[in-house]
């Protein structure tokens, strides 16, 4: 059973043989034969007198090379037949012509042959790769046998400088590496590999063996680096990889001494030589891509018929070949046209399903069942019998005979040919197949993946009663469905302790829809015990799974009228279709499989409509409006499920289903989805086991809301709890208190503090100091996500309505008696918050960056301005006072008519403002000198009081002031100087007048001192 393993004994591969569906072709007429037998294929391949050519055809896996080595087994060699096989594993080319010359003598076949050995026996490995590439930069440059005839420009381009790449030493060990293209090629021709490869293409340059995306290639040579920067280009990129793969063969040709028409020189002279010994020569090739490289000279060699005129006679030849479709439609015209005829192993489902009908493919497993428990000394025994005629040479004994469990194990295992299918039944095979190669007989994934990777993974298993396990469901799951759900859940109910194993065994081994006992000895075979329930019968032929539904529950199907003879198909809802696909689809993720986009998108609207409704947001202090919409925290997209084929990008209020990576998490969530899907088809929970799916989707809607309101509770990346509120009313109280609000007066209640973190406060302005205006702006600017985080886990609505009406007060006012000691935030924030409440994190981290910054500017620029008044009226002025005597100044100045520096009416108003203002000029004067010994909770209240009314009135005040003393003292001067000019006793009296006039005018000024600035 080992596909992958050198060829088997003889007695082996016929013990295990199997005839095989084929179709036979003749390319020449077009007409294909369906019912073709091996028999007939050796027959039609052995008629023709001298000449036959068959292209042995189909996929991968389909048994091309089996079929070529089972006309090997039956065609002997013998003094007028050279039969030559060259099979696909341990070959390489040089075998191959080794194998060609066989045990011919003569001088050009002793001297051919003797070259091959003495010259690559002492080819190393390294050597062989160093000996092809310099053969490639030969072929492809101006000496290749291309000729240089007939070049596009892309090929001239090619010859001329694609050949200083393969010759520079900085990009040959790049050519050289292990396992790159060359390496490749070189063990094809001379290496000795003993590993499968399966090529259903030529092996050859891709784009990505020049690609090499080097940083440096400054090591290379001037020419080496021209080409290497031209290959970024992509046509030239693909014209060179295209003229290397031209010249592929003739290097490997080279390699071998067989240029130009050496290889078909060589054949004519075997051929010539088994001619005048009176022998055919038959060449069977397992795999024709392992020629590559000589496959074109050999091709013609083959084609060769025996008849050619004016030349020494040449043996007959007939050569079976094996290669891939594609592979065989590369081949020339000429060549696919001069095959005999073509035989295919494709088989399409429909064959297979005549397959599974006549039984062959339990005839094909039984037969790799017996080998396998055949003794390797009976399968010999029977073989010589066989070849000595004493024995059935087609069917070799069953290791059934004489067993004491033959009769309970072929009834409940079934049996083909007399042989037991044990461990598997015709369904399990079936099921098992299906998973493999869906719809199609491959016999290599059918032997490999299902009966070898059976018997030889859980052998043990069977030994000690652990078969059939998990395991064995997971290798065969491939995404795809499993047991209905329904009848999961009823397995895990009624069956705890061997579920898993149950339902395995019910995949596989039954029809898959019911809870059912099987045959007694497959549950003491497999050490399950029955559970007393409805016996299935025993399945002798496999049963298919259902592939469209059949009519609604309780729905009765149409009936043909009388006498009609046309039957009335039952009428399916097409709603009823969608739903058997929908839970098709769920069954399969539940397996494993998984997800596709559309189911996901349909149970999206439903879970998230079904989940909000759910949650008792009031009773949670939790506003709806604010977590779950189609644009908030909560979308339906946020729902995502395991395995979901296509991914989205989280929200930060994401929701995976199921909440764990565990089978029994899968199936109940799976089990709830599928209620939820019935009830969306039927509008209602009473359909068939609706109770027993409302009961589930109840428990999971359950555990789905919790972990909603865990990841609210917990809005971290690390799933830490964490409550924002207080950090929150913090950052709002502070944003408050730096507008100014509430005024803080000793009648301010708590009522009012708390009330005005919902208000609408705006950012301080001018002429604040730049730190201040900044950090009040980026509070003011964040005020709205702060209030909804706050309102949004503190708030009720109150009878459903939209809006929050009722908020926890405690959450509020408790962190604000913390922040009251000093107005700095105490809250931690953890380091990984995510979603909205990253705004926490960006305030928060200006705060603490220009908090104290904006605390100091703004002091110092209270205290300079409070220096500068000072400088200008002594402390202890009484303010009312001096206002009354500049009023009487200003009378006293009009009346002698040296009024000036401004208009009175301006002045009036500036001592007006200063008369009413509250608190009075002294007060806020009085204020600003004690932040010199506050600390800074004092400081920032008293910062943030309204202080810049009274600083503003203050210094109208004394500019003004100044200039009405400034202007009227000149204009008295100036009169002054008039009247002593003039003289006489009436420049006294004037004098003696003006002084008095302005005898309180110089008190004043006096007082003032001196108000410049």
């Amino acid at each position: 059973m080992d596909t992958e393993a050198l060829q088997v004994p003889l007695e082996v591969f016929l013990a295990t043989h199997h005839p095989v569906r084929m179709t036979r072709q003749d390319l020449q007429t077009g007409v294909a034969r369906r019912d073709y037998s091996e028999k007939a294929f050796l027959e039609d391949f052995l008629q023709p007198s001298s000449f036959a050519f068959v292209p042995v055809l189909g996929d991968a896996g389909t048994g091309k090379s089996h079929l070529v080595r089972w006309l090997h087994a039956n065609i002997p060699s013998s003094e007028k037949r050279r039969v030559l096989l060259i099979p696909k594993v341990g070959t390489n080319l040089r075998s191959v012509i080794d194998r060609i010359l066989g045990d011919l003598r003569g001088e050009r076949f002793d001297a051919l042959r003797n070259r091959l050995r003495e010259e690559t026996d002492s080819l190393t490995e390294g050597r062989a790769r160093e000996v092809l590439l310099n053969n490639l930069a030969t072929e492809i440059g101006p000496n290749g046998t291309h000729g240089k005839m007939g070049l596009t420009e892309g090929e001239e381009y090619c010859v001329q400088f694609l050949p200083h790449l393969l010759h520079d030493p900085f990009f040959r060990k790049f050519f050289l590496a292990d396992g790159g293209i060359i390496d490749r090629l070189a063990t094809h021709v001379l290496g000795r590999s003993d590993k499968v490869e399966r090529l259903t293409e030529r092996r050859q340059f891709a784009e990505s063996d020049l690609s090499f995306n080097l940083a440096d290639v400054s090591r290379a040579s001037a020419d080496a680096r021209d080409v290497y920067f031209q290959l970024n280009e992509p046509t030239v990129l693909k014209e060179a990889v295209r003229w290397l793969n031209r010249n592929l063969d003739a290097a490997i040709a080279s390699l071998l001494h067989l240029r130009g028409e050496g290889l078909l020189e060589l054949m004519t002279e075997v051929r010539e030589e088994l001619a005048a010994q009176g022998v055919e020569l038959v060449l069977l090739i397992e795999d024709f891509a392992k020629l590559q490289g000589i496959e074109h000279q050999l091709l013609e060699a083959l084609l060769v018929r025996s008849a050619q005129e004016g030349r020494r006679p040449i043996c007959g030849i007939r050569t079976a070949l094996a290669c891939t479709s594609g592979y065989f439609k590369n081949f020339h015209e000429t060549v696919r046209q001069r095959a005999t005829f073509t035989v295919n192993l494709d088989v399409d489902t429909q064959v297979t399903s005549e397959m599974e009908g006549k039984g062959e493919i339990l005839r094909f497993v039984a037969r790799y069942l017996n080998a396998a428990r055949l003794p390797v000394n009976t399968l010999k025994e029977w073989h010589q019998e066989a070849l000595g005629g004493r024995a059935d040479s087609a069917r070799p004994p069953s290791a059934c005979e004489g067993c004491p469990h033959l009769d309970g194990c072929h009834r409940a295992f079934g049996e083909s040919d007399g042989v037991g299918l044990y461990p598997f039944n015709a369904t399990a095979l079936h099921r098992m197949m299906e998973r493999v190669s869906p719809g199609r007989f491959v016999p290599r994934l059918l032997i490999k993946d299902v009966l070898k990777h059976t018997l030889a993974m859980y052998t043990g298993d069977l030994q000690v009663g652990r078969f059939p396990s998990p395991a064995l469901r997971a290798h065969f799951s491939g995404g795809k469905a499993g047991l209905p759900i329904e009848l999961t859940d009823k397995i895990h109910r009624r069956d705890k302790t061997n579920a898993d194993r149950r339902a395995v065994l019910l995949e596989f081994w039954s029809k898959g829809k019911d809870l059912v006992d099987l045959d007694p000895v497959i549950h003491e075979a497999f050490d399950l015990p029955a559970l007393g329930v409805e016996k299935e019968a025993t399945l002798l032929a496999p049963t298919p799974w259902p592939s469209t539904p059949g009519p609604r529950s309780g729905q009765p199907e149409e009936k043909a009228p009388v006498g009609s003879q046309i039957p009335v198909e039952p009428r399916v809802d097409p709603k009823d279709v969608d739903l058997a696909e929908q839970l098709a689809q769920l069954n399969a993720w539940m397996n494993g499989g998984p997800l596709p986009a559309t189911l996901a998108n349909t149970l999206r609207p439903y879970l998230h409509t079904a989940i909000v409704g759910h949650i008792r947001w009031d009773p949670a202090l939790l506003l709806m409006g604010y977590f779950a919409g189609e644009k908030e925290a909560f979308q339906p997209r946020s729902i995502n499920f395991r395995r979901q084929s296509v991914q989205y990008s989280a929200t930060s209020l994401p929701l995976e289903i199921p909440e764990r990576d565990t089978p029994e998490d899968f199936r109940a969530a799976a089990f709830a989805l599928e209620g939820l899907l019935r009830f969306h088809r039927h509008c209602h929970w009473g359909f068939s086991g609706g109770g027993r799916y409302l009961r589930t989707f109840t428990l999971q809607l359950d555990r789905w809301m919790r972990g909603l309101l865990v990841r609210i509770q917990a809005p971290t990346t690390s799933g830490t709890p964490f409550d924002p509120v207080p950090a929150a009313v913090e950052l709002l109280a502070l944003g408050a208190r730096m507008a100014g609000r509430p005024a803080y007066t000793k009648a301010s209640s708590t009522e009012e503090v708390v009330d005005v973190l919902f208000s609408d406060w705006s950012a301080a302005g001018e002429p604040r100091g730049p730190k201040w205006r900044e950090l009040s702006k980026v509070l003011a600017n964040h005020r709205q996500k702060l209030q909804q985080i706050v309102v949004s886990r503190t708030g009720c609505t109150k009878g459903g309505a939209r809006n929050a009406r009722i908020l926890d007060g405690v959450r509020v006012v408790q962190p604000l008696g913390r922040l009251l000691k000093d107005w700095h935030p105490r809250e931690v924030l953890p380091e990984d918050l995510k979603g909205e409440l990253d705004v926490l994190v960006k305030v928060r981290q200006k705060v603490e960056e220009l908090l104290d910054k904006a605390l100091t500017e703004e002091q110092e620029r209270h205290l300079t301005w409070e220096a500068r008044v000072t400088e200008a009226v002594a402390p202890e002025a009484d303010w009312k006072e001096l206002v009354a005597e500049l009023r009487v100044a200003m009378t006293k100045a009009r009346d002698a008519g040296v009024f000036a520096g401004g208009s009175p009416g301006e002045l009036e108003e500036t001592l007006r403002r200063v008369e009413v203002m509250s608190p009075s000029a002294s007060s806020v004067l009085s204020a600003i000198r004690r932040l010199r010994d506050q600390d800074s909770g004092k400081r920032i209240v008293e910062l943030s009081r309204d202080h810049q009314t009274a600083m503003s009135a203050i210094d109208a005040f004394l500019d003004r002031a100044q200039r009405f003393l400034d202007g009227s003292t000149a204009r008295v001067n100036s009169e002054l100087s008039s009247l002593r000019a003039a003289g006489g006793r009436e420049l006294e009296e004037a004098r003696d007048a003006i002084f008095a006039s302005l005898e309180s005018v110089v008190k004043l000024a006096e007082e003032l001192k001196r108000c410049e600035g």
